[in-house]
């Protein structure tokens, strides 16, 4: 009987030790700030036997990752502000992770090759324009504080206050800043320059929704394409990991009152942030006074934005969000009968993953939806009078997709490869005036596609970064269509 028992008992353990051995390992600790306060929020990677795996710290800063995998990892934790962290931690082990603040040294970089990289890292030319550059640059306008970045140039020198969208074009590289641009602007990844005529809508997003800036100068159109001949220049968004609010107001000369807000909100893994702008001026008169005439007046601008952004963490390995901007703007250009005005509408979403063994996959869906109406004068040398010779309506509408796969291999290799298409509609009604009698119209319509495919391979070894990238692309112009009147 004695030796039965023993049997049963030791069955038991036995199947107790098989069942333990199959059973997940947990690696999980906690990130605080050099306060001892909660840091949440924090991308935390795990690197094990070659594998990387991703998670984010709740409200109280605790993070866990369950694997299969067991032995010695390395763990990583980013978090805005803050320098990165890198120490090795066991399973069943609770680590405790203090963040530093982080130095503009330690920034870390997003554009530059599609994956996040420390800033001396990376193998391109970046400058970055965090938070606090930005709050301590004397310009209202957006568009004005990034002209502080050396190599970045406008179309006219005037203030983005003061001058027409179509000219607002930017260019890196001295490759000309025309309309048509060859420098990409992104928002978190996501085009933003105007779809039918690629100049850029500086004021569209909320003041206190930007985070840092980055910008990248030299080509990166293997990984963009070739709007990127001449750098990238990314705003990143700040994210809602706390629950907080903000205001912003001031008055300055000129007539000028502008007001921005922002409120972020946590509610266990829902997130959420909601920021506007409401800016007007008077503006002022852009020709020389000896050049003036009776019929040179101010050019200004009147604009109001709002961005509200949702984000849905699930079970600590994958993200998804849902983004929508709207800009409202009027514009005087300098004389009676030179006025524009725009609403454009913006709206993505998407989701991040994280597996064990598959790496990391990002897709995006993103689009936009535009209305543009602008007239046209003809202006004497001496500037005594005004005629109206043009009205010009534009209608665009915008869909893009892109996804991402990113793979850490051991030997300190990256593995990126992606995809990416964009297809645009445009309608081009204008209006001939003559004499102030309308002379015929025209009425032009077509669409563009572009679908690109690209990889990139990473190698870090000590102090050394080496990149291999290639792109292929495939452009599409169809359904043209034009209709005129004479």
């Amino acid at each position: 009987m004695k030796t039965i028992s023993a049997f049963i008992l030791f069955f038991l353990l036995s199947a107790a030790c098989i069942a333990q051995s199959g059973s997940p390992n947990v690696y999980s600790g906690a990130i605080s700030n050099p306060a001892g306060k909660p840091v949440a929020g924090a991308d935390v990677q795990l690197t094990i036997s070659g594998q990387t795996l991703h998670a984010e710290s709740g409200i109280d800063g605790s993070f866990a990752i369950s694997t299969a995998l067991n032995g010695p990892a390395t763990v990583e934790a980013r978090a805005a502000g803050f320098a990165l962290l890198r120490q090795s931690m066991v399973p069943s082990h609770p680590a405790r992770l203090t963040l530093t603040f982080a130095t503009e040294e330690q920034r870390i970089v997003v554009t530059a090759s599609r994956t996040p990289l420390e800033l001396d890292q990376s193998a391109n030319a970046v400058q970055t324009l965090s938070s606090r550059a930005l709050q301590r640059t004397p310009a209202l306008a957006f568009g004005d504080k990034v002209r502080q970045v050396t190599g970045l140039d406008f179309f006219r020198r005037s203030s983005t206050l003061v001058a027409n969208p179509t000219s607002q074009g930017v260019s890196l590289r001295g490759l000309g800043s025309t309309a048509a641009s060859r420098t990409l602007v992104l928002a978190n990844g996501i085009p933003i320059s105007d779809p039918f005529g690629g100049w850029v809508y500086w004021d569209q997003v909320p003041a206190l929704a930007i985070r840092d800036v980055e910008v990248v100068s030299g080509g990166i159109s293997s990984l963009y394409g070739s709007g990127a001949i001449g750098g990238v220049i990314n705003i990143l968004e700040r994210q809602p990991n706390t629950t907080a609010y903000a205001i912003d107001t001031g008055y300055a000369q000129e007539n000028t009152p502008h007001v921005s807000a922002m409120a972020t909100r946590v509610l266990g893994p829902w997130s959420g942030m909601a920021a506007a702008d409401l800016l007007r001026t008077d503006g002022y008169i852009v020709v020389a006074p000896d050049a003036r005439g009776p019929i040179d007046t101010p050019a200004n601008v009147h604009y109001e934005n709002g961005e509200a952004y949702l984000r849905r963490v699930f079970a600590e390995r994958a993200i998804a969000y849902l983004d929508g901007n709207v800009l409202n703007e009027a514009r005087n250009n300098g004389t009676p009968l030179q006025k524009n005005a725009t609403r454009f509408w913006r709206y993505s979403t998407g989701i991040d993953w994280t597996t064990e063994r598959a790496g990391m996959f990002t897709v995006r869906l993103f689009g936009s939806q535009e209305q543009y109406r602008q007239s046209f004068s003809s202006v004497p040398a001496a500037r005594t009078s005004e005629f109206l010779t043009r009205l010009q309506h534009v209608s665009t509408q915008q869909l893009g997709a892109s996804g991402q796969w990113t793979k850490a291999l051991p030997a300190h290799v990256q593995l990126v490869a992606g995809a990416d298409a964009d297809d645009v509609r445009a309608t081009d009604y204008e209006l001939p005036i003559l004499h102030g009698s309308q002379n015929g119209l025209s009425d032009t319509s077509a669409r563009q596609r572009d679908v690109g495919e690209y990889a990139e391979a990473i190698w870090q070894p000590t102090r050394w970064t080496l990149t291999a990238s290639l792109r292929g692309d495939d452009f599409l112009n169809l359904d043209a269509e034009q209709y005129l009147q004479t």
